[in-house]
């Protein structure tokens, strides 16, 4: 009896393994996962468009512009700003109109901010298709002045 309940389980964690669950191949990352796997993307050249867009919720503000050029060459995350890079983050609060999310708070440099960086928070939110966590927002702020330059 005991043998045929190991083999069992391993025949069911052998299927779950093939048919792609995300619990068994990573797909979930932590929120410092996502903001770092989406640095990583941000700073990859050339730059995969629609990769960028994957780091996001589908119901993130600007989700159906993601994927084209335009857009991002319009944000801080131009090809020019590479290399991109985070200090500091740390969780905090949700922005309010966004519901239901969590955040990390801290610092991003660039080539324009390339010591202290400037402000900056991400914004999740979990994905009800997936079991994973998606970017709904992405806002930075210009040193000091309160100003959002990007909310994606």
């Amino acid at each position: 009896m005991k043998r045929k309940t190991i083999l069992a389980a391993a025949a069911l964690t052998g299927l779950l393994l093939l048919s792609g669950c995300e619990w068994f191949s990573g797909e979930h990352l932590t929120d410092s996962e996502r903001a770092a796997a989406f640095i990583e993307t941000a700073n990859e050249s050339p730059r995969d468009y629609v990769a960028l867009r994957e780091h996001f919720h589908p119901n993130a503000p600007s989700y159906a512009s993601m994927n084209t050029s335009g857009f991002w060459e319009e944000t801080f995350f131009d090809l020019g700003e590479q290399p991109f890079a985070t200090r500091g983050l740390q969780a905090g609060d949700a922005l309010s109109g966004f519901p239901g999310t969590s955040s990390l708070s801290g610092s991003i440099t660039s080539r324009t901010f390339p010591d202290d960086g400037v402000a900056i928070q991400f914004g999740f939110l979990p994905d009800p298709a997936k079991s994973l966590n998606r970017l709904i927002y992405v806002i930075i702020v210009d040193d000091g002045t309160d100003v959002i330059r990007n909310i994606h």
